[in-house]
């Protein structure tokens, strides 16, 4: 399951975590003849050539770095009255050209050479998107019910946050073995659904192959993806999703620190917290903001600092020194696909 080393992406040369979930485009590589590749969503393979986009040297030395100090001048809409001049022809002449090369788009080669791609038509009762632990069990059991089932899993293995985090770990292989003693339930790891159109038909894409499907019924079991935490200089490199680090140790086997600082606003970011002392993480901190945990109200009282790194989390007035902070503070759905057919969505208030 190795993955290209994800840099961290950047906008207007703006370092910025990532979430090895491919939920941002911050993970973007160049490959010799494709731009803009995820880092987090691509194999490696023998021999492979990857450079960084959005950087004017390199990685550790940007010489365009500098714009982010300007960051306080570069408001919302800046760009529509200070680009206007001095001229009426200036925008297309000069500032277009000057802020797409900054945009780190890539660069395309219009000499690679061609590849070849497939089409494949498929059929079924039930199409279940997402083999989380919801997904396989729906999955399993309309197909044990005698439907002819398609299982989509954009990941390259099933099992969702069973197959990193530390509860349900041993509820998976046997899900697992369920399904594949089923001949009409057909999983498809690596697979992107991509889209949701009329009468049920849903493009499928895993590598160089498009499978077109016409489904009679479409279950969504997509989960949902964690958000950040909202304080100063939340966007620099080390500071993490929860989900990210139980990746980043359970599927590839990196350490993400030597010293952490957990924000944990729910259950899971104490389950983070001990899969870090498992890895032999020190914890500096396991900071709880909600009333009555141990870091009070810190909405006004959090931040961070460091240049190229976080080197150090303010939790109300005393400094902690680490190389990491997990937060975990919450989660939104991934609503993307539910919506292209047309319907809105609204958020459900749970009582427990």
């Amino acid at each position: 399951m190795a993955r290209l080393p994800a840099p961290w992406g950047n906008r207007i040369n703006r370092d910025a975590p990532v979430s090895m979930a491919g939920a941002e485009a911050d993970t973007l590589v160049q490959l010799p003849s494709d731009p803009n590749v995820q880092a987090d969503r691509h194999p490696i393979s023998a021999g492979q050539q990857v450079t960084a986009q959005n950087v004017n040297g390199s990685l550790a030395r940007d010489c365009d770095a500098f714009m982010d100090k300007l960051g306080r001048f570069m408001l919302v809409r800046f760009y529509y009255r200070t680009f206007m001049g001095p001229t009426r022809n200036s925008w297309m002449i000069l500032w277009e050209p000057l802020i797409r090369k900054k945009a780190g788009l890539g660069v395309l080669d219009i000499s690679a050479p061609h590849e070849d791609y497939e089409k494949v038509n498929l059929f079924c009762d039930l199409l279940v998107v997402g083999a989380g632990l919801a997904g396989l069990t729906a999955a399993i059991e309309a197909a044990e019910a005698g439907a002819d089932v398609i299982l989509a899993e954009q990941e390259p293995v099933a099992g969702g946050a069973l197959s990193y985090g530390c509860d349900g770990v041993d509820r998976l292989p046997a899900l697992l073995a369920r399904a594949e003693e089923l001949p009409n339930l057909r999983l498809m790891t690596g697979t992107v659904v991509n889209g949701w159109f009329e009468d049920n038909w849903l493009p499928l894409i895993r590598g160089n192959k498009l499978f077109k499907t016409r489904a009679r019924e479409v279950l969504l079991a997509t989960g949902c993806i964690e958000q950040p935490a909202i304080f100063r200089n939340n966007d620099l490199p080390g500071m993490l999703p929860g989900t990210c680090v139980q990746r980043l140790m359970r599927h590839y086997g990196v350490k993400p620190g030597q010293r952490a600082v957990v924000l944990a606003a729910n259950p899971d970011g104490y389950r983070v917290a001990l899969d870090l002392l498992e890895a032999g993480v020190e914890q500096a901190a396991v900071v709880d903001p909600r009333p009555g945990g141990s870091g009070g109200a810190l909405s006004a009282e959090l931040e961070a600092r460091g240049k190229t790194h976080v080197t150090g989390v303010r939790v109300g007035g005393d400094w902690l020194d680490c190389d990491l902070l997990v937060i975990s503070v919450g989660y939104a759905p991934m609503w993307q696909l539910p919506v292209m057919p047309g319907p809105s969505w609204a958020m459900t208030k749970i009582r427990r």
